[in-house]
Order: C-alpha cells, then structure tokens, then sequence
C-alpha cells in the first residue's frame, strides 16, 4: 500500500527512509553536496533548501556511526516491474461496434469490477473514527468532476459504505474571468453564472444519476467556488506545497486540488430542490481520486496519437508500457502534499497493485480501442463497467482534464502549461554547496 517512513533503527544507529513503489506518499530531502539534512520539514523550507522528491526504487539509510560523513546510501528494492500483455489483437478479435459486448469483453469487465471492489474495500475499511463526532458525518469524500472515472469510483464505494453514512462529492470551480469574458462575447445576451463551468455542470449531472441510481444514499454536492482574490491569497503558499514541480500546469492542477481539499463551499443534498447550506466544511479525511485510469485504460490523447500510427497496436501498447513505467515519477508527491495540508488523505483505488496487475494482464483491445470516437474507445472497459452499473450518462462523457473542468488554468495570462512560472519565489536566498562548506 501507500506509505513513507523515517524509521531510526537504535541497535545500529541508521535512520531509514522510503516511499512506496509507486510513489503514492510524499517524502522530500535536502542535501546539497550529497549531505542528508533533513528528510521531513515544514512545507516553507522545501523550496529554500531546493528539497526533491526521494526516489522509490530504493531504501536509503545513513549510517550515523560515521558522523562525520553522513552520506545517504541506497538498497534496491528488487521489485519485479508490471508488464503488460503485449498480444496484438487480429481484426476479428476487435468489439464490431460500440453497442456489441461479447463474452471477452464482459469477463474483462467482471475482473476489473472485482479487483476495483477489493480496492476500494481496503481503502473504505480501515478509516479511523477518533475525531469523528457524528456516526452519520462522512468519512470519505469523493475528488468529484462528475467525469467517468470519478463517478464509477463513487458509485462502487456506496456499496461498501454503510448507507446511514453520507457521502461528500466534492467539486471545484474557479472564477476565470477570461473565460467569463469570452462567454459574454460568444452570448451577449446572457449573463451567465461565472461558477458554472464545465466540472461543475457535469458534476451536477453525475450527482443526479447517482442519487436515482442508490435510493437511500446522502450524497451531499459541496459546490467548492473559488474567487480570484482567494487563489491570489493563496497561490504562494500552493507554488511552496507543490514544489519542486514548478510549471504553469503544475501550478493549475495544485491550485483546483489545493482548494478542493480545503472542502469548504456550500454543499447541496437534495438535487431537486435549491436548499443549499453556505460555507460549510466536509468532515470527512479521507479523499478518493480516480487519477491511473487513463494510465491504465488508454484515456490520454497521446494514446490516441500512437494508435493513428503505422503500427496502431504496437505503439499504442508501448505507449501505455511507458505510462505505468512513469507512474512511479509522476506527480503523485505533489498531490499528496496539496491534499495532507489540509488534514486530508488520499486513496487511490486505480492505483491498486491488483488492479494494476488485472488490467496490465489484459489484452490491449479489451481496455480500449481508438478506432472509435472519443467518448466510446478510450477506456472501453471502464466504460462497459459503468455501463452495467448503470450510470448511462456517465459512461459516455469524454475526458476532461482538471484544470480546463474547473478552469483553474491560465488564471492569470496565457502562458502554456509546460512554461516555468516566474515567481518571485524562486529568487529567494537558498542553500548552495559554498554556504554549505563555508558553515
């Protein structure tokens, strides 16, 4: 599972220190000129001491029986990497058409419901209740865009969550005032509600099919609204959080996690009625995020760039090869910082080593195939689950990333995504190896 550990072992006096192997739990250290100075501090000296984020193919210890050269060594972990099935379907092995569900397809389906359901059944089970002051306050709460993969997550989770429990969908939207801008040229009649973005109206929706899907259930919709005074307040202390991810697009996805951590906005239970309880704050500690399944399940766009190749199979397999080898180097630390800054902590069950293992065992034609249209090939399996869930609306919805669902991105310019940010944080005074020396 999840997991990071500063451990000092007395009876040989080293201290130990790791990450999970998918990199799940943040831990960060600084040592310039190779020295350990610290691997835990306050979130304000990770960019002052230009910290990084600790590898997870290894466990690293320093010896302190040699004070005067406290250098970190390693110890590989020898973990055997996830392969995927490297099968290259013949053309009558392909599903015909979208609506056509042969038997392949419907067993493929019933493994990933029954690895997800193990999933989320560790990760709902053994929650803590020691500051839980109401058996009927959530526990869990849910990263909620009303997109697939969020929604298929919150639907299974109802059926291991006891149904006296409410359930918090969480949902972020920025003021974009570009963006509001541009809606009032396109409709210059209207006047439209500048929270109303893409998340939040599919959130909406996704809510509404949960709810008549699970009579009985509380979902309660925590409409989390972002002011721009409130991300200007906020956003050099988010830049500190994330780094040392130091992108425009780093900082739109860590700002629209960073606040819907925070789960404070309204929040709506009855979605046919407008009684809507202001400024309340979710209870609940535990946040789950759908984030691995367009890694595992072909949902990126760069996916469907190696499927229109010469070799569509063949490419499309490496190219998901390449995304569960990167699983472990992704932002995962990031997010992890964001999110347990506010007292929160975050599961996810995409990123089970079972799940990752039953869907890395499966031919590549049953997870998806992106000869059809977006919306329809593209994580065809989890789609096909969904499907005989019973979210119909949700199983069609096409991929939007979060940062342009919650217009969190290019806040304050045009910049692309992939452009440094030029903070003026980044010119603070900070540790070099001469300062070091000179100590």
């Amino acid at each position: 599972g999840p997991y990071a550990f500063v451990y000092y072992d007395a009876s040989s006096n080293q201290i130990w220190f790791a990450r999970d192997p998918l990199g799940r739990r943040s831990l960060m250290e600084d040592g310039p000129c190779g020295h350990l100075i610290s691997v835990a501090s306050h979130y304000e000296g990770q960019l002052a001491l230009r910290s990084s984020e600790l590898a997870t193919d290894s466990f690293s210890y320093v010896d302190l029986n040699n004070a005067k050269n406290l250098h970190v060594l390693q110890v590989a972990r020898g973990s055997p990497p996830i392969t995927l099935n490297r099968q290259i379907p013949l053309e009558s092995d392909r599903v015909s058409s979208a609506s056509t569900r042969p038997s392949t397809l419907t067993a493929a389906s019933a493994r990933l419901r029954k690895s997800l359901n193990n999933s989320l059944r560790k990760r709902l089970l053994n929650i803590s209740t020691l500051y839980r002051t109401d058996d009927k306050d959530p526990q869990v709460a849910i990263l909620f865009s009303g997109g697939l993969d969020c929604t298929t997550l919150a639907l299974m989770a109802h059926f291991h969550i006891p149904l006296t429990e409410t359930i918090d969908l969480v949902n972020v939207a920025f003021e974009n005032t570009r963006a509001a801008s541009n809606s009032k040229r396109n409709d210059r009649n209207s006047t439209p509600d500048i929270f109303s973005v893409p998340d939040r109206r599919t959130g909406e929706e996704s809510w509404k099919e949960l709810c008549k899907l699970t009579p009985g259930r509380v979902w309660r919709f925590v409409k989390v609204d972002v002011w721009m005074s409130d991300y200007l307040k906020y956003k050099n202390q988010i830049i500190e959080l994330m780094w040392p991810n130091v992108t425009v697009m780093d900082l739109s996805i860590a700002a629209a996690l960073f606040f819907a951590a925070s789960g404070v906005g309204s929040r709506q239970i009855d979605p046919n009625t407008d009684d809507v309880i202001q400024c309340d704050r979710t209870p609940a500690r535990v946040f789950l995020s759908g984030l691995g399944a367009d890694e595992l399940l072909g949902g990126y766009s760069r996916h469907r760039s190696a499927f229109s190749s010469a070799s569509p199979w063949a490419n499309l397999i490496e190219e998901l090869q390449l995304d569960i080898d990167r699983i472990p180097t992704r932002n995962l630390g990031r997010d992890d910082r964001i999110i347990a800054h506010h007292g929160r902590e975050v599961r996810y069950p995409f990123l089970d080593r079972e799940v990752i293992a039953t869907l890395a065992s499966l031919p590549v034609h049953l997870k998806c195939d992106l000869g059809f249209e977006k919306g329809t090939g593209d994580k065809l399996l989890l789609r096909v689950l969904a499907q005989e869930l019973g979210l119909s609306r949700a199983s069609s919805l096409v991929k939007r990333a979060i940062q342009f669902g919650a217009r969190s991105a290019k806040l304050e310019g045009t910049e692309k995504g992939t452009a440094e940010l030029r903070s003026s944080l980044y010119q603070k005074d900070t540790i070099t190896c001469e300062q070091d020396q000179d100590k």
